[in-house]
């Protein structure tokens, strides 16, 4: 928490629309917003789940087996983010021009695939740098027919001068284990981001009246309920029939965004169509709420995330298990927080099981090693579980076919030395 616990932030939750599966001109409404928001003085602003380049909603209303479906979905992949790239670079100059933090939520799009798509937010600072990614952790109801599971690990937040910046992605915000994993951070503010829509039976606005004041007051911040808007473009797009555009038109009069308090009271909020919602924030109040409900979390509850393993993974060419999904793994783009320690952590390995029997292994990311399968390999990993597992260290010996897998002495000396310079 920021040391002035009198300090006033000024928050913006975006109840917008995108234009529909348009990448480019979302983003350019996007640095549009926030340079708005920036030019009225607000310092967080947040927007809703998958904005660029929009909510795939039919997945809701169209059945699977259609032309259109996969037409629609086709659409969304050619026009999803990757990160980085060209629409994270606008993104975070317009950050940078109005000294703003941001949370948008994107269609993330892994690089060098032909299907692989993330629910994300991503986190950006004030001097426009990319500070966190969080990939929603379980794609919910129709969404799995387009999202993959999130592998960013359950940290979503990051620290600024205010205090701790936190976001879930929609049904997340009603997840326990997703509230204890941004719990532990102590956030000040905490984005929330939601669709325009859901299927029938069930509406934004309501989610947001359960889940809401839930996280505000379990966790104890603000929380910044950012709501998508569907679109004029989207209805036509996806409005199949008479029934789905009635019941499209009905959706976009009712999502409205807000900004709650720590006990989950609504400071602000939204009218209808695009709109800023702005709330000035004192972190003060979070300690008021606080009192009488301090001290909830004890060691014995939080030192589950203390434990550790050490899970062995051995694998000969033909039966490799590509760990491509993890930011520390095939894609040398992106490089993990702790890259050197990983590194270090490596070597030591490395260098403790070359003392049992003089056996030399390679080591560093997979996507500096893999696919050389000549002499021996050692590969790692490093993930980290919601609440149970901090840290697992994943070992892959990647061999020739008929090469001798490292001994039982060998694997104990890689596994020691990691569980002794472990913090």
């Amino acid at each position: 928490m920021s040391k002035d616990t009198k300090a006033t932030i000024k928050v913006a939750a975006v109840q917008a629309s995108p234009i529909f599966l348009d990448k480019c001109a979302t983003t350019e409404k996007v640095c549009a917003l926030i340079r708005r928001a920036g030019s009225q003085s607000a310092q967080i602003i947040g927007f809703p789940e998958t904005f660029i380049p929009g909510y795939p909603g039919w997945v809701e209303l169209l059945p699977l087996h259609t032309e259109r479906a996969a037409s629609l979905f086709l659409k969304l992949f050619n026009e999803s983010v990757e990160v980085p790239g060209p629409e994270t670079t606008a993104i975070g100059a317009a950050c940078k021009e109005a000294s703003m933090y941001a949370v948008v939520g994107v269609n993330e799009r892994r690089a060098g695939t032909t299907g692989t798509l993330f629910n994300t937010n991503l986190f950006f600072g004030p001097d426009g740098s990319i500070l966190h990614k969080h990939q929603k952790y379980v794609p919910t109801v129709g969404e799995r027919l387009v999202h993959a599971p999130g592998q960013t690990g359950s940290r979503a937040s990051v620290m600024t001068e205010f205090g701790v910046l936190s976001s879930l992605i929609c049904g997340e915000n009603g997840n326990p284990l997703a509230q204890y994993a941004i719990g532990l951070d102590y956030p000040v503010i905490h984005v929330a981001s939601w669709p325009g829509h859901f299927g029938e039976g069930m509406t934004v606005d309501g989610a947001i009246n359960v889940f809401g004041p839930a996280v505000a007051s379990s966790v104890g911040c603000f929380v910044v309920h950012a709501v998508g808007v569907v679109g004029d473009d989207a209805i036509e797009v996806y409005g199949a029939d008479e029934k789905s555009r009635r019941f499209l038109k009905e959706q976009q009069k009712q999502s409205r965004a807000c900004v709650m308090g720590p006990g989950g009271r609504i400071l602000a909020k939204g009218s209808e169509g695009d709109e800023l919602v702005f709330a000035d924030v004192c972190v003060d109040d979070l300690v008021k709420a606080k009192y009488g409900l301090g001290g909830q979390c004890t060691d014995f509850l939080s030192q589950s995330r203390r434990r550790s393993r050490v899970r062995i993974k051995r694998s000969y060419r033909d039966v490799f298990i590509p760990y491509a999904a993890t930011t520390y793994s095939y894609s040398c783009d992106v490089q993990a927080r702790n890259n050197d320690k990983l590194l270090s952590a490596a070597e030591g390995a490395a260098e403790a099981i070359y003392s049992v029997h003089n056996t030399s292994f390679k080591y560093g990311p997979s996507c500096r090693i893999s696919g050389k399968f000549y002499g021996s390999l050692l590969d790692f990993d490093f993930v980290a579980d919601v609440i149970h597992v901090d840290y697992v260290f994943v070992f892959e010996f990647m061999l020739p076919r008929d090469e001798i897998i490292p001994s039982g002495e060998e694997t104990f000396a890689g596994v020691k030395y990691i569980l002794q310079n472990m913090k």
